[in-house]
């Protein structure tokens, strides 16, 4: 049985390469719905709602980072 996940990405290229990802599970997950943030911000801003709806169905979330030196100080921003 499959696991629907949910993807979250900033451009075509994240969710090239998140679906890629998702192949090398053979099956075990499918994309039910794909929200292109068309950036970070969007993400950023979404990202507690996203948390709260896990709760139902997980999400893959993936961003890049383009304006962070490293992923601690993105964390912590």
């Amino acid at each position: 049985m499959s696991i629907p996940i949910n993807l979250v990405y900033e451009d075509e290229l994240s969710e090239f390469v998140m679906r890629r990802l998702l192949n090398c599970f053979n099956g075990k997950f499918f994309s039910a719905t794909s929200y292109n943030g068309r950036g970070f911000g969007y993400i950023k801003s979404t990202i507690n709602g996203f948390n709260q709806a896990c709760v139902a169905i997980p999400f893959f979330v993936l961003t890049d980072l383009d304006a962070h030196t490293c992923p601690i100080s993105l964390l912590s921003d």
